[in-house]
């Protein structure tokens, strides 16, 4: 799974907002009692909110199965970063390894990561300008958390 992967997201955002908006729709009509009248033809209550249900659960279904696999992502990545630096990937790996960031576990840095790329990078900041030690350092943290706000 590639990083363009992640950007899907948005998409699967912009329909989230549609379906949140197709919701409040729904409940503004049923509080004036505007909902079809089954008599005339029209769909009735029930099946409109049973659409309404089905098509949720299907775009959140749709959601969980595009999601990223940070674990696949993290992976490929430390395998790159290793070519370029002409490295083993263990040496990369490593680096982020619980007993150098102490974080509790590798799926703990992932989990930092996913918040990270949904927007929340607060933490994954903390941990490593926790170990970044020198001004340089710190500023290429800080650089980097600007670059990717």
């Amino acid at each position: 799974m590639s990083l363009s992967r992640v950007r899907i997201s948005s998409e699967y955002h912009c329909q989230l907002e549609l379906l949140a908006s197709f919701i409040a729709v729904a409940s503004k009509l049923d509080k004036l009692g505007i909902f079809p009248n089954p008599g005339t033809g029209a769909t009735p209550r029930a099946a409109i909110v049973t659409t309404l249900i089905d098509q949720a659960i299907e775009v959140l279904d749709d959601i969980w199965a595009h999601r990223p696999n940070l674990w696949k992502l993290r992976r490929e990545a430390v395998v790159r970063v290793a070519e370029r630096r002409r490295v083993h990937p263990n040496t990369v790996a490593d680096k982020l390894s619980p007993r150098r960031l102490a974080t509790h576990s590798i799926f703990e840095f992932d989990r930092l990561v996913g918040k990270w790329l949904a927007g929340d990078g607060s933490q994954l900041r903390q941990v490593l300008l926790q170990h970044a030690y020198s001004t340089a350092d710190k500023a290429k943290v800080e650089q980097l958390f600007k670059r990717r706000a």
